[in-house]
């Protein structure tokens, strides 16, 4: 792998981050989102899937891969078949936010926060919901310079800004 990505936007229907990748870059899709194991994604990447469909919608991040910013999936669908997740795998760690309409699986560290409907676990044998295991999450780990991903609307808090890089 020899790509480098920064400060640059992705949108398909599908995407899949290669093993080891590394960079800063916000990819947007429709269905699915992969990142590979021991990728590398700076502040400030983003991963989103936002859509109505019938399709199932997935990010998924694959062992020891690290991300800072945010992780988005919004589902407006009327469709709750517990196939649209988040997955975070263990040994990945995210530093910022994750905002999830449907289920997450963190296997891995979260220094931010988590909004979500529902969490999960797989344990193999079976799938547990409401179940935390195997996972850390700590917003005081977050670094004070984070800048939220306006997902939601708070009139009186105003915490957005422009993601970009200063050296």
């Amino acid at each position: 792998n020899t790509a480098f990505l920064e400060d640059v936007i992705v949108k398909s229907p599908k995407i899949m981050v290669e093993d080891n990748f590394k960079g800063s870059a916000q990819f947007f899709a429709a269905e699915k989102i992969m990142i590979g194991k021991d990728a590398v994604l700076k502040y400030p990447s983003v991963l989103c899937i936002v859509g109505k469909s019938s399709e199932n919608k997935t990010i998924t991040v694959d062992e020891n891969s690290k991300i800072s910013g945010a992780v988005v999936l919004i589902d407006d669908s009327e469709l709750r078949n517990g196939k649209t997740f988040i997955k975070l795998h263990k040994g990945s760690m995210l530093t910022g936010e994750v905002f999830c309409t449907e289920k997450i699986m963190p296997e891995g560290i979260i220094h931010g926060s988590v909004y979500a409907r529902q969490v999960f676990h797989d344990a193999g044998a079976a799938i547990h919901d409401n179940c935390l295991a195997d996972s850390e999450i700590d917003v005081t780990k977050r670094p004070a310079y984070y800048v939220s991903v306006p997902v939601l609307k708070n009139k009186n808090k105003r915490n957005n800004g422009v993601f970009k890089k200063i050296l």
